[in-house]
C-alpha cells in the first residue's frame, strides 16, 4: 500500500508501504520500514524498524533499533536494544549492552556496557568494558562491573575472569 505519515512533523521521502508513527521521525525511502520512535530515522532498505527516541537505521534489511539513540548503519537482521550503541553492519548481530559497538561479522552478541566486537563470527561479550577484536566463537564474560577483559582474535578462546587477556 501507500506510505503513511502518522507523526506530527514526520517525513516520508518516498518508497512503498512505509509508516512514520511518531513526532519528528523520518523515512527517506525503501519498503515496509517503520519509524515509530520519537525523532527516529530510517534511511531506506526494507523491513527496518526504529522504536525508541533518536534511533537511527541507515538501511539494510530487517534491522531493529529499540534503544535510546542507537545507530544501525546497515546489514541484515541486526538488533540494537542497548542505548547509545552502534551496529555498523553484518548479519544477525545483537547489541544489548549500552554504549557498545559491533563493527560487522555474523552472529555476534555484545551484552555488557561499553563492550566492543570488531567482527568475526559467533563471538560473545557479556561484561562491562569487554572487547573481542575478531575471530570465531570467542567468549569474554566478566561478572563485575568495570573489570574489562579482551580477546584479540582466534578461535574458541574464553576469558571468564576480570582483567583477563588472550592475544
Amino acid at each position: 500500500g501507500a506510505n503513511s505519515n502518522q507523526g506530527v512533523y514526520g517525513t516520508i521521502g518516498g518508497g512503498y508501504n512505509n509508516i512514520v508513527g511518531n513526532t519528528y521521525s523520518t523515512i527517506c525511502g525503501g519498503y515496509i520500514n517503520r519509524a515509530s520512535g520519537l525523532n527516529s530515522f530510517v534511511g531506506g532498505g526494507s523491513g527496518n524498524q526504529t522504536t525508541n527516541v533518536g534511533a537511527f537505521i541507515g538501511g539494510g534489511f530487517n534491522n531493529r533499533a529499540s534503544g535510546f539513540y542507537t545507530v544501525t548503519v546497515g546489514g541484515l537482521s541486526g538488533i540494537t536494544t542497548g542505548s547509545y550503541s552502534t551496529l555498523v553492519g553484518g548479519l544477525s548481530n545483537t547489541l544489548s549492552g549500552g554504549k557498545s559497538c559491533i563493527v560487522g561479522g555474523e552472529g555476534n552478541y555484545a551484552g555488557g556496557e561499553l563492550s566492543f566486537i570488531g567482527g568475526g563470527q559467533s563471538n560473545l561479550t557479556n561484561g562491562d568494558g569487554t572487547t573481542i577484536m575478531g575471530g570465531l566463537c570467542n567468549v569474554v564474560a566478566t561478572y563485575t562491573s568495570n573489570s574489562p577483559s579482551t580477546i584479540a582474535g582466534g578461535f574458541g578462546n574464553r576469558v571468564i575472569s576480570n582483567f583477563g587477556f588472550v592475544g
